[in-house]
């Protein structure tokens, strides 16, 4: 593949020699994919589309992800899907670095609850923006710009500790928003899409504890007299100083704690004992078996969101499709159920329209993205 980038570069630039014309024909007449992709490239109107495809794609960590997995993975359909999508990257790779034009993608940002779909093009992505409830009642609408003191809701006399930390409030990001907030201990946590912060407006002076439901990413204060613990589903997270991701969506079978830096202790409610995590550990809790398995994993990866990336590692297309779904706020279903076991691997810029995240993968997966029976996704095979 390198030396036809080479040869297809030379014939765009007109330095290509009778030899090497006849040497990149040849490789033309294998088959009419061939000869299609060699006639795209010689026309400027695809080549400016593909460079401002490419551009939205980190192309670096896949590329060589894929070609390993091709020389590794036996099964058929997923070696199409990764030698279709591998190809497809390196001939955007050589063909980009000849291109004089770059265009920023414009991203339209609403802040609607519910989404109305129409068509694939009114799909958007998400915003930075949650509600915050009061447990005495009322609520209040927050975006990026809001700070700390806006998070808080006045009390009538005087403002002790002992009033404050009894004071629980939830932070609601709904779909289609993120969020991050700084808690009053100077911890800092990022709410991913569909997701809910319980906390005290002040921690006693004992413990700080908190529940997530949904995925939050932590940066915890460190405070060695005054531990940290992240209570979430059947499940509670021991934080002296640290950073880590913790996914537990209702719909979701399996719960995910993925340690970054530092150390935590994980222990499953009412049943005692903890599991110690050291970075780039991630600990799954099988929520009908109620056990805790360990793996080796790459932080950064699983934590992509946060750096508005969605990166997927040989990640279903059924799983791929709730997390775009939730930041995207749209519903869907597939035609076929085997459509949702197609296996991928790349990235996706996180604010990227819609449109562009579905072509990638209708580019690598044979399948196709319609809007139909009104208000919902259809994902199809592509024929």
């Amino acid at each position: 593949m390198d030396r036809i980038s080479e040869l297809l570069y030379k014939q765009f630039n007109g330095t290509i020699t009778e030899k090497e014309r006849h040497e990149l024909q040849a490789w033309r007449d294998i088959c009419p994919e061939n000869e299609e992709l060699a006639s795209r490239i010689c026309d400027n109107r695809w080549l400016t589309g593909e460079f401002r495809m490419r551009s939205l794609i980190d192309t670096g960590r896949p590329c060589g992800e894929m070609e390993r997995h091709i020389r590794n993975i036996r099964h058929p359909l997923r070696l199409q899907i990764i030698a279709s999508a591998a190809a497809s990257i390196l001939i955007m790779a050589c063909v980009a670095l000849f291109l004089l034009i770059q265009q920023e993608p414009h991203v339209t940002q609403s802040y609607n609850n519910t989404a109305v779909i129409t068509s694939i093009d009114s799909i958007k992505a998400g915003t930075q923006g949650a509600v915050l409830h009061y447990a005495a009642g009322g609520s209040v609408h927050l975006r990026a710009a809001d700070t700390l003191s806006q998070l808080t809701a006045p009390i009538v006399g005087n403002r002790t500790t002992e009033t404050l930390k009894t004071r629980e409030l939830c932070l609601e990001v709904p779909r289609g928003h993120e969020f991050k907030i700084v808690l009053e201990d100077s911890t800092e946590v990022w709410l991913n899409s569909d997701s809910r912060l319980i906390y005290p407006e002040t921690f006693g002076k004992d413990e700080r504890r908190v529940e997530v439901v949904g995925e939050a990413y932590f940066a915890v204060h460190k405070e060695e007299k005054r531990p940290f613990y992240v209570v979430t589903g059947q499940q509670q997270i021991r934080v002296y100083g640290t950073t880590f991701n913790v996914r537990n969506y209702s719909d979701d079978d399996l719960a995910y704690t993925t340690l970054e830096s530092g150390s935590i202790a994980l222990s499953h409610l009412g049943a005692g004992g903890e599991v110690i995590l050291k970075p780039g550990h991630q600990a799954v809790f099988d929520k009908d078996e109620e056990n805790i398995s360990m793996k080796l994993v790459n932080p950064e990866v699983i934590t992509g969101w946060r750096r508005g990336r969605f990166v997927f590692e040989e990640q279903p297309l059924g799983n791929i499709m709730r997390d775009l779904s939730r930041w995207y706020n749209f519903e869907y279903e597939f035609t076929d159920p085997a459509l949702a076991n197609i296996v991928f691997l790349g990235s996706i810029p996180r604010y990227s329209d819609f449109t562009t995240a579905i072509t990638i993968l209708e580019n690598c997966g044979g399948i196709r993205f319609e809007v139909r029976d009104g208000n919902r996704v259809t994902i199809v095979k592509k024929l």
